[in-house]
């Protein structure tokens, strides 16, 4: 299997700023042995391990066998307990989702980020393709995520829903709507102002304009060619410790400038 590795976009000494791969994770779970970006931080000696909260998770009878032959960097094992370092890790991206994040360097960088992330400061804008036309040009939607109630791995908007719904808002701008294969589809950016796991996923497809290759949410067409959710974290900006503005943005990966070529077509 190929090694995922990220590429650095910007760093100095109080952070890093990542364009990460498509299938890579951000840090494990526990439940697998699967290499993720925090291994690989700590492998390159980019992020001290101390920087951060680890994950800390008990093992028993049934667990400890799945978990305990695995020599990841990130996993400390503690007699009943599984402690699993996420080294700078303020934020996260799903791990078919790719693009560019930030990591803390420091304990004060990261405590910093970790305000700016709960503040709402940090801006963050996706480029996606969905199947089908849009409602609007420009919209927004506000409806509340929480837990699907005939899936564990899926979180919806609107009905069929367990346990507490949380506010999310995701501004959506349409690029551009075009035809591939017999099919609609349009090229949008996304602008998250909540950070809820698969917001953009969810409101799409709340809206029936599911992610081009997301198959969990409804998606199973291939016209593109993707092999994954075509969901790319395109840019992101804050303000620093001094006040100033900084931007990064990560290149479009292969399969969307291929799919972009569909467009041209």
């Amino acid at each position: 299997m190929k090694k995922l590795t990220p590429k650095i976009i910007f760093q100095n000494k109080d952070y890093l700023v990542l364009d990460k791969p498509a299938g890579l994770i951000c840090h494990s779970d526990g439940k697998s042995c699967t290499p993720s970006l925090a291994d690989w931080l700590i492998e390159e000696k980019l992020v001290a391990k101390s920087v951060g909260e680890p994950h800390k998770i008990p093992i028993g009878t049934n667990e400890k066998s799945i978990v305990s032959g695995c020599k990841l960097p990130t996993f400390t094992y503690q007699k009943t307990q599984l402690s699993i370092l996420r080294p700078g890790i303020v934020h996260r991206l799903d791990r078919d989702t790719s693009g560019v994040m930030l990591v803390a360097r420091t304990k004060s960088m990261y405590a910093y980020f970790k305000k700016c992330f709960k503040r709402r400061d940090v801006q963050k804008m996706y480029r996606a393709f969905v199947v089908g036309t849009l409602p609007k040009p420009v919209m927004s939607i506000a409806t509340p995520i929480a837990r699907s109630t005939t899936d564990f791995r899926k979180w919806r908007a609107g009905n069929s829903t367990r346990g507490e719904a949380r506010e999310a808002l995701t501004h959506i701008r349409l690029l551009k709507t075009f035809k591939a294969g017999g099919k609609t589809y349009s090229y949008i950016e996304a602008a998250p102002k909540t950070g809820r796991t698969h917001q953009i996923r969810v409101h799409l497809a709340h809206i029936g304009r599911p992610i081009a290759g997301d198959s969990l949410y409804g998606s199973r067409d291939n016209a593109l060619g993707f092999n994954r959710p075509a969901l790319h974290a395109w840019k992101l900006s804050f303000k620093n410790q001094a006040g100033k503005k900084e931007e990064f943005v990560a290149p479009l990966p292969a399969d969307f400038l291929e799919a972009e070529k569909c467009m041209q077509k």
